[in-house]
C-alpha cells in the first residue's frame, strides 16, 4: 500500500489546534479524539447503510446528524458537508439521494481517516 500524504489544509486546522491545545504532557487529547472518531465512524457508516437499505429515513437522518457533529468536532468539514446532504435528503424522504451521498461519504472517510492519522502522528 502506498502511503499518501494528505495536505494539512484538507482538515480544519483551527479545530485541530483547539483540541491540540488541550493536550498535556501526560495526555494526548488530540490523539484520543482522533482514535475515537476513526474507530466509531465505520460503525456509523454500517448503520447508515443498513438504515438506507431498510428505507428508514428518520434513522438515516439521525445517524447523518450525529456524524455531521462528530465530523465538525474533528475538523472534517468535507465529511460534515456530505452528512448534511444525507440529512437533508432523508428529511425530504429522498432515500435514493441519501444513498448516493452515503457512497461518497464512505469514500471521503478513507481520505479523512488518513489525514487524521497523519495529524495524530504529528501531535
Amino acid at each position: 500500500m502506498i502511503d499518501v500524504v494528505i495536505p494539512p489544509a484538507y482538515l480544519d486546522q483551527s479545530v485541530l489546534a483547539d483540541i491540540r491545545g488541550l493536550n498535556t504532557p501526560d495526555e494526548d487529547v488530540l490523539g484520543e479524539v482522533i482514535s475515537l472518531y476513526v474507530d466509531d465512524v465505520p460503525k456509523q457508516l454500517s448503520a447508515l447503510a443498513a438504515a438506507i437499505g431498510a428505507g428508514q429515513t428518520e434513522v438515516v437522518r439521525q445517524i447523518a446528524h450525529r456524524l455531521k457533529g462528530s465530523s465538525l468536532g474533528v475538523g472534517a468539514s468535507r465529511m460534515a458537508s456530505l452528512c448534511s446532504a444525507i440529512e437533508c435528503a432523508a428529511h425530504d424522504h429522498a432515500i435514493d439521494h441519501a444513498a448516493v451521498h452515503a457512497e461518497g461519504l464512505a469514500a471521503e472517510f478513507v481520505v479523512t481517516s488518513r489525514a487524521l492519522e497523519q495529524e495524530k502522528r504529528a501531535s
